[in-house]
């Protein structure tokens, strides 16, 4: 046995920022974990069914330590390693260095000592009972899907000509709605095809034979010699960088594309799982649609990817406008598309107005293009406003400024994503940001806050200040 975890130093008192801090920190885990048939919220703490002392008491005075064996094999059936990687990186956010991150093998048993920690748990377990611990060995490759309120999923899988199969909402889905979370079939790093085809191969036969099943159902476009390697090509979605990795799920991989798409597709490195989150209110009956592609470019170079790529010619919305507003879409699109590299390096220290300026102009250019979609382009526009005003000692618009990433934030990628609850962390504790985090005192303003009491259009008046000089 190997026991890692992480302790809190010094203690949490009973009261003031203490208390805040945890009650803060205990609905970012809930959030983070919201669908986790692991993580059960019970009367008196939350339990982690990975290990004797994976709980997190709601009263934050009564917890000293955070920890499991992460080396036999329940340990690698549940996951223990991971929960205490994230419910450490967000105990870290919430309370900085306070936070002792530990591992027996390199660094001991932590700050203190198991008699101390094991007196602290029997103090609890007498007064409130000793938890139930479960033996939660599942390692079932779906995992709890964004459901109406009779915990049916939002969407049916049908056959559409010419498309195939296709995603349709049942309901009336909700902008921000998670609409299907899932572990991968498959998890592939690109390669020479005849290699990656036998690769495939030997995967798929350690995959249970329903999993294998739903793999090969998946379209090819390719229809080659190498058809496993065809699938994953067809139907793979990155996991990020510095990954190459791509993803093969057995529902979200069936989503078609649009240029004016509803959801996006976002895969989450920390739980290591494919997430379809709507960007915009989905009527019953809807087509669920997400970009193959960057967005950002105009209507000629779509049709050539998705025709090379994808082996089709795209006749949505955004392709089927009239002439005229065809031209004002591609123009609209370059733009935005040109504003991008505009908005990196030291651009906003030498020109923080002019650089304020575009980031404007580059949220107003998405909300023409894209109505009423919350547009994921607009989260890095709206964190750059967040560092720009922080570069520039204004606490008050920087907080602003990272609660509306937080928002698009929480609608693109989920509320149990570790950089957005990173970021509305920093929205709700602006004097966390000391002077050291400055390079100019330009925009410096007494205000640590952002004002209420504003109209909306008060408020944005007041926001973009700046950008008006």
């Amino acid at each position: 046995m190997v026991y890692a975890g992480f302790d809190i130093v010094p203690r949490l008192s009973r009261d003031g920022k203490d208390k805040q801090d945890w009650e803060k920190f205990l609905n970012i885990v809930q959030e983070v974990y919201e669908d986790d048939p692991r993580v059960e919220v019970k009367a008196n703490w939350i339990e982690f069914n990975v290990g004797e002392y994976a709980l997190l008491p709601l009263e934050g005075h009564r917890f000293l330590r955070f920890s499991a064996n992460i080396a036999d094999s329940t340990a690698d059936s549940t996951g223990a390693g991971k929960y205490i990687e994230i419910v450490g990186r967000i105990a870290k956010m919430v309370f900085g260095p306070r936070i002792h991150d530990w591992h027996e093998v390199s660094d001991g048993f932590g700050h203190y000592g198991w008699d101390v920690v094991n007196d602290n748990a029997t103090e609890m377990y007498r007064e409130f009972g000793k938890p139930n611990s479960q033996d939660a060995t599942s390692n079932s490759n779906s995992l709890p899907e964004a459901t109406s309120r009779t915990q049916q999923p939002c969407y049916t899988i049908q056959n559409i000509a010419g498309k195939g199969q296709a995603l349709i909402a049942r309901i009336d889905i909700a902008k921000g709605t998670r609409i299907v979370r899932e572990k991968p079939l498959l998890i592939v790093h690109p390669g020479p095809p005849q290699r990656l085809e036998l690769e495939l191969t030997l995967k798929l036969k350690l995959h249970p034979k329903e999993q294998e099943k739903q793999f090969r159902s998946l379209h090819n476009c390719f229809a080659g010699e190498h058809p496993l390697t065809e699938i994953v090509i067809t139907n793979g979605q990155s996991c990020g960088r510095p990954s190459n990795n791509l993803a093969v799920c057995a529902t979200i991989s069936r989503v078609n594309h649009s240029c004016l798409p509803n959801s996006v597709s976002d895969w989450n490195n920390d739980l290591e799982v494919q997430s379809l989150n709507a960007i915009k209110d989905i009527k019953a009956g809807e087509e669920i649609t997400i970009s193959y592609l960057p967005e950002n470019v105009p209507r000629i170079l779509r049709q050539i990817a998705l025709k090379k790529c994808w082996a089709f010619d795209c006749q949505c919305d955004a392709c089927s406008l009239p002439p005229q507003q065809l031209i004002l879409s591609d123009h609209r699109r370059k733009l935005i598309s040109a504003l991008e590299p505009m908005l990196e390096g030291i651009r906003c220290i030498i020109d923080p107005v002019g650089y304020l300026k575009d980031i404007r102009y580059t949220l107003q250019l998405l909300d023409e293009e894209y109505n009423d979609m919350t547009h994921p382009s607009a989260i890095n526009a709206y964190r750059n406003a967040y560092f720009l005003c922080v570069f520039h000692g204004d606490q008050a618009r920087a907080s602003a400024f990272a609660m509306r990433a937080y928002e698009c934030m929480e609608i693109c990628l989920g509320r149990d994503n570790l950089c957005a609850q990173h970021i509305k962390c920093l929205a709700e504790d602006p004097e966390s940001l000391g002077p050291e985090d400055s390079v100019s005192n330009l925009w410096e303003s007494r205000d640590k806050t952002p004002p209420s009491g504003l109209s909306q259009e008060e408020f944005e008046k007041w926001l973009w200040k700046h950008a008006s000089q």
